[in-house]
């Protein structure tokens, strides 16, 4: 949560961070990012003694209330993928974008980022928060962090705009911000 760099967006950002924002904890379902919980490690996936999978827990929980909560929004889904299974997504948003980090080797191959990929959802979360981005084409002109960019290409997008955004790094980036 750090990467959102909360303390120094603007006060309306904060604001539409605070309302609008939804985590959810595999502990406690789900959460504003302003609410006070115990420091704690249950993740979704994980599986207790008599209540199984807190995922299957929280799925009829939540999802009822994550699908009216998110009626006719536009909604920037940056959740892991095992979050997936602890929502019975009616589809009830006006479009959901979810974004995927990839980087791209010297050889052009490219792989999913697992390793730092919590601070570039963070630093997203901060320029969705000012910008209000609606769409992917929206999302282009965002600086991310590490030479990020959307790849049009390998995104996978349905006629609503929404779908899966594709974000590359790609090797020598550094001399293209230049």
């Amino acid at each position: 949560y750090a990467a959102m760099q909360f303390p120094e967006l603007p006060t309306g950002a904060q604001r539409r961070l605070l309302e609008n924002g939804v985590i959810i904890s595999g502990l406690f379902g789900l959460l504003r990012p302003d609410d006070l919980i115990p420091n704690y490690r249950l993740k979704i996936d994980a599986s207790v003694d008599e209540v199984g999978k807190a995922s299957a827990y929280w799925k009829p929980v939540i999802s009822p209330i994550l699908n009216t909560l998110l009626t006719e929004q536009v909604v920037w889904n940056l959740l892991p993928g095992a979050h997936a299974a602890a929502w019975d997504d009616e589809g009830t948003y006006a479009r959901m974008l979810t974004v995927k980090f990839y980087r791209e080797d010297e050889s052009g191959e490219t792989k999913a980022v697992s390793h730092g990929v919590k601070e570039l959802r963070g630093a997203l979360v901060h320029h969705i928060v000012i910008e209000l981005p609606e769409t992917v084409e929206d999302l282009m002109e965002w600086e991310a962090p590490e030479g990020y960019e959307v790849d049009l290409d390998a995104s996978e997008l349905d006629e609503s705009g929404g779908g899966t955004v594709v974000m590359v790094s790609r090797p020598g980036w550094e001399a293209r911000r230049k």
